[in-house]
């Protein structure tokens, strides 16, 4: 074999890697938001809209809708400042703009966390039982987190949660759920 055939068989490993890595997280994540947006009454797709769907977070969470507008296109616009950067043949100028989009970064970081605490804090778990799990599986392992939305419900959501198991003949009828208090 040849060193470009050793180097195009390792780009395309690479490429592979990152495609199923985008399958394995991208995908589920996807799929989660989808149902969460659901859950609150808004439409699914505008879980998959960049920019919108940081407004729509921003709404559920009860955070001002401009959190949104902004968190959204500032990771857009730090993207655009870092490609001109680089295309910019002057490192006075590439160090300006990648400071400039670091800068921005923060604050949209910033917002986004404001955004997200708010979102997180209107859903509860259907059973009464703590979200911690799920939050962790939502942002690490997307996959399990597909599997476990079911049993998250939004705060303003009327439906009364229904038991898993049914009740038998004689038995003391369960009290009813009790939302924790926020």
């Amino acid at each position: 074999m040849t060193t470009g055939a050793i180097g195009m068989m390792v780009v395309m490993v690479i490429f592979v890697l990152l495609f199923v890595g985008v399958l394995l997280f991208a995908i589920p994540a996807i799929i989660t938001n989808w149902q969460l947006f659901t859950k609150a009454g808004k439409p699914g797709w505008a879980s998959i809209i960049p920019v919108y769907n940081t407004v729509v977070m921003a709404q559920i969470g009860k955070k001002p809708e401009w959190m949104g507008w902004v968190a959204g296109f500032a990771s857009i616009f730090s993207g655009m400042l870092d490609g001109i950067g680089e295309a910019a043949n002057d490192t006075y100028v590439t160090l300006a703009f990648s400071s400039l989009s670091f800068m921005i970064n923060i604050g949209a970081l910033v917002l986004t966390i404001l955004i997200l605490i708010g979102f997180i804090k209107q859903y509860r778990h259907a059973a009464g039982a703590s979200t911690v799990g799920f939050w962790v599986c939502y942002f690490l392992v997307p996959i399990a987190a597909v599997f476990m939305v079911k049993n998250i419900v939004h705060k303003g959501a009327t439906a009364d949660y229904a038991p898993a198991t049914p009740q038998l003949p004689g038995q003391q009828p369960a009290p009813p759920y009790v939302p924790p208090v926020a």
